[in-house]
């Protein structure tokens, strides 16, 4: 992963969901490079922007807590050095899209990386090998994608239980083959593109877009399994960086192995961001900017 510094401000580059590490380090999410194609139906699509959205609200309100298991490889660069880590994760998502909390082991090391999330802020912890950097935001300070690299709710919608924005006069719809195609756009720039497979209406893959309609990283999701009454998670999400320099490349790919019902245990599960101590840097993140402290 890379870090470039302009006096006191920091940009990451990765590409919230996780992911996340270190990169995701969420998101926990940039993805893997080889996709399964599988052969597609073509089904017919929704009429307009506002069809497709109730369908995925529609989707989006049968979401309840769950916890999660499962693993996580990834790929990244160091002065031109291809770097490999795996790690295997616990997902709480006691309250969507607030409450959320994400935590990485590798190794003997139980907490190489932690991402959370509640309704005031958001924070990531790294501290796998090299790495010992630790970001923190409030919400009320950030813009629409709040840096897609270290966003919790990138996660949710990832998974297909985010808050879908209704806002119709941001959206419009075209359809590409066995896909409805939803783009989102904000003072005439693309910021999100969602493909959404005709015949099963769930989510296979979202493009993220910077503030200049400049792609920065896209969402591939498979392996959807029915957890209860009209709840289907992705069981395998894939998110790709899509930045032309390789230092600032990152993969991630994400395999859950079993997702539940969190129990009231789990339920009363406190997410509270920790003090940074021990850490080599620190970034407050404002508007999708990280600055270091």
């Amino acid at each position: 992963m890379s870090i470039r510094t302009q006096g006191h401000k920091c940009r990451m580059s990765f590409s919230p969901c996780c992911g996340v590490l270190c990169a995701v380090i969420v998101f926990f999410l940039s993805g893997c490079a080889g996709t399964i194609t599988k052969p597609l139906s073509v089904c017919p699509g929704k009429s307009n922007a506002a069809e497709a959205l109730d369908a995925l609200q529609s989707q989006s309100q049968n979401k309840i807590p769950l916890f999660a298991r499962g693993n996580c490889s990834i790929k990244y660069y160091e002065n031109n050095e291809e770097k490999k880590q795996h790690l295997s994760i616990k997902v709480f998502l006691i309250k969507p899209p607030s409450e959320i909390y994400i935590q990485a082991s590798a190794g003997v090391v139980d907490k190489a990386v932690v991402l959370g999330s509640n309704a005031k802020e958001f924070w990531l912890e790294a501290k796998p090998e090299q790495i010992s950097k630790y970001w923190w935001g409030l919400w009320s300070e950030q813009n629409h994608d709040a840096g897609i690299m270290i966003n919790p709710r990138t996660l949710l919608e990832a998974l297909g239980i985010a808050e879908i924005d209704t806002d119709e006069e941001g959206w419009s719809l075209s359809n590409e083959g066995a896909f409805d195609v939803l783009t989102k756009t904000s003072q005439n720039a693309t910021i999100k593109k969602i493909y959404i497979y005709c015949c099963d209406y769930r989510i296979r893959k979202i493009e993220y877009f910077d503030n200049h309609g400049v792609p920065s990283a896209v969402a591939q999701l498979d392996d959807y399994r029915e957890l209860s009454q009209g709840l289907f998670i992705p069981f395998k999400i894939v998110i790709n960086s899509m930045s032309e320099i390789i230092e600032d490349s990152l993969v991630v790919n994400l395999t859950l192995e079993s997702v539940k019902p969190a129990t009231e245990k789990q339920q009363k599960f406190s997410i509270v961001r920790s003090q940074p101590k021990g850490f080599d840097h620190i970034y407050r993140v404002i508007n999708g900017q990280p600055i270091e402290q």
